[in-house]
């Protein structure tokens, strides 16, 4: 839980100094690109546990597909730097076969559900050759909190023959601290009266807590598939994902602004409308 307010202060205090830009209304020198953009965000990620223990680092690793879904905002501080605060309900997980004492066949896939708050700090690159495109490269703080979950086991011909569990603190630490790196490409698709935002990503998510939980490691509990993993060493989550963003600009700045369609006038320019057209009636 302390953790999770010092994230929301971050969060705050970045709030705060991006409130604290101002704009020059007469496009003079100090203006820069300041538009905010709310956007939801999807995707799917590759999910598997890493262990500390090397034998267990040695056992197969299934290919699991897992979803994210979840809202963001894009927060610029400069005309290459931004902030994106977002909340996301992820999905992880781990899918392992093998043949257990060269016998029996064993399958043991575990998947998680957490909510999870980032807040990436993304580096705009434009590029020169398209205009209003750019390459974005990121890194992020991640707090994920543990929803539940399930974990499946098969070993035929074992004493226990096909499990299923419901994930819950037993068998997983609630809390997990990850850092998320990669990059994207960021463009607008500018409609008739609106303009969209559109990110495409592709980032490292990497746990950096021990996601063993601590009856685990005190013994208290008891691993159902003790063939399947040494608990008392560590085991993080690893997922490589891939996201795909779109956002619409939420505060209006003047025509000039790279994140709006040029093609109509926004709050600040019917000032020098009205000046300009007066009406003849």
């Amino acid at each position: 839980m302390k953790k999770t307010l010092i994230l929301f202060a971050i969060i705050l205090f970045v709030f705060k100094v991006n409130g604290q830009i101002t704009y020059d209304i007469k496009g003079g020198s100090k203006y820069k690109d300041k538009t905010i953009v709310f956007g939801l965000k999807t995707g799917i990620n590759s999910s598997s546990f890493v262990y500390s223990d090397s034998h267990l680092n040695t056992l197969p690793k299934d290919f699991l597909l897992r979803a994210d879904i979840g809202a963001y905002l894009e927060l610029p501080i400069s005309k290459f730097l931004s902030v994106s605060p977002q909340v996301l309900l992820s999905s992880k997980g781990s899918s392992t076969s093998y043949i257990y004492e060269n016998e029996y066949d064993v399958s043991y896939t575990v998947k998680s559900r957490y909510i999870s708050m980032r807040l990436p700090i993304n580096i705009r690159i434009p590029v020169r050759a398209l205009n209003n495109n750019e390459f974005n490269l990121f890194f992020a703080p991640c707090y994920n909190y543990l929803l539940g979950g399930t974990i499946a086991l098969s070993q035929p011909g074992l004493p226990i023959s096909d499990v299923n569990i419901n994930l819950g603190s037993a068998n997983m630490r609630s809390e997990d601290i990850s850092i998320f790196f990669g990059g994207g490409y960021r463009f607008r698709i500018n409609l008739t009266h609106l303009t969209l935002i559109t990110k495409v990503e592709l980032g490292y998510n990497m746990s950096i807590t021990n996601n063993f939980s601590d009856m685990e490691l005190n013994q208290s509990s008891t691993p159902t598939n003790i063939h399947s993993y040494n608990d008392v060493r560590e085991r993080y989550n690893r997922n490589l994902e891939f996201n795909v963003s779109i956002g619409i600009p939420i505060r209006l700045g003047r025509s000039e602004c790279t994140d709006f369609n040029h093609d109509f006038p926004t709050i600040l320019d019917t000032r020098r409308i009205k000046k300009t057209y007066k009406n003849p009636l």
